[in-house]
């Protein structure tokens, strides 16, 4: 049902961050821009590519965002945090 694509989505793109580029084909170049919704205190995501395994794990405590990625080699991730300007790694 295509309902649960969608649904399966939110959690990978949405709460992991893990954005495809409109321009750019296969994660060789992508987004990390997840949300941090108050009311959840962890996610922890992967999702494998061609060029590798990317990953994109945070929690929350008292206001407090920790968040872990991973990029894959041969593989650039544009990072957006909230409030910051997007850098490229």
């Amino acid at each position: 049902h295509p309902f649960h694509s969608g649904y399966d989505g939110w959690f990978y793109e949405g709460l992991g961050g893990i954005r495809p580029l409109d321009d750019k084909a296969g994660f060789q170049e992508f987004e990390l821009r997840p949300v941090f919704p108050k009311e959840l205190e962890w996610v922890d995501v992967t999702y494998q590519t061609g060029y590798g395994k990317i990953k994109s794990s945070w929690a929350q405590k008292n206001g407090v965002v920790k968040w872990d990625i991973q990029i894959p080699n041969n593989s650039s991730a544009y990072v957006t945090i909230p409030n910051e300007p997007k850098k490229l790694y």
